[in-house]
C-alpha cells in the first residue's frame, strides 16, 4: 500500500482482506422487502485514493436509490414489478386496463401476485399485481406541495425561494394541525 491511509475510514467504507475498499450500506427495514436485500455493497477501488474519489458518487447513487424507493407509490412499484417479471407488453396491457379475462396473461399476473405475497411485499402492491388493475395514486398534501415546487421552479433562484416558502408553510401547518 503506497497511499497514505488514515486510521479511521469514512462512514460506510471498509477495507477488504485483499486490500480493496467497499461501500457497505444497511437497507432500512421498511425497504428490505421492496429491494430484496438487507445490505447494499459497491466496489470503491483498490487504493485509498481511488476509494475517496469514487465515494461521493457511489454514496449519492445509493442515497438516490433509497429515496426513490421510499417515495415510490404502490402503482409505480406495481408497474415496475410487472414490467420486470412479465415484460413490457403485459405492463402496457395493465396500464391500459386491457388485461383479457381468463387468459394466460391474467394467470401469469395471479401467479406473480402470489409469489410477491410470499416475499412479504406490501399488500397494496400484491393486490394490484394479482388483479391486473391499478388503483390511481392518492393525492396527499405532501405530494401536492412537491408537485407545486416542481411546477413552479424554473430557475435555481425560484426553486430556492419556492422551497423556502413551502418549508414555512409546512412548519405553519405542523404548528396548527400538530
Amino acid at each position: 500500500m503506497n497511499d497514505e491511509m488514515p486510521i479511521n475510514l469514512p462512514r460506510y467504507v471498509f477495507r477488504r482482506a485483499n486490500g480493496s475498499f467497499r461501500y457497505k450500506r444497511n437497507v432500512p427495514k421498511h425497504l428490505r422487502a421492496l429491494l430484496g436485500k438487507d445490505t447494499l455493497y459497491r466496489q470503491l477501488g483498490d487504493s485509498y485514493r481511488e476509494a475517496m474519489q469514487a465515494l461521493p458518487l457511489v454514496h449519492a447513487r445509493v442515497e438516490a436509490l433509497l429515496n426513490d424507493e421510499t417515495n415510490k407509490s404502490a402503482r409505480e412499484r406495481s408497474v415496475e414489478l410487472i414490467r420486470g417479471a412479465l415484460g413490457d407488453e403485459v405492463a402496457e396491457l395493465v396500464l391500459a386496463e386491457a388485461v383479457p379475462e381468463y387468459s394466460p396473461i391474467e394467470d401469469a399476473l395471479n401467479d406473480f401476485g402470489k409469489a410477491l405475497h410470499k416475499q412479504k411485499m406490501p399488500a397494496e402492491v400484491v393486490q394490484q399485481v394479482y388483479s391486473g388493475r391499478l388503483k390511481p395514486d392518492t393525492m396527499t398534501l405532501e405530494k401536492a406541495l412537491q408537485e407545486y415546487v416542481a411546477y413552479k421552479s424554473d430557475t435555481p433562484k425560484a426553486a430556492r425561494e419556492i422551497g423556502q416558502r413551502v418549508e414555512r408553510l409546512r412548519t405553519d401547518m405542523q404548528a396548527v394541525f400538530g
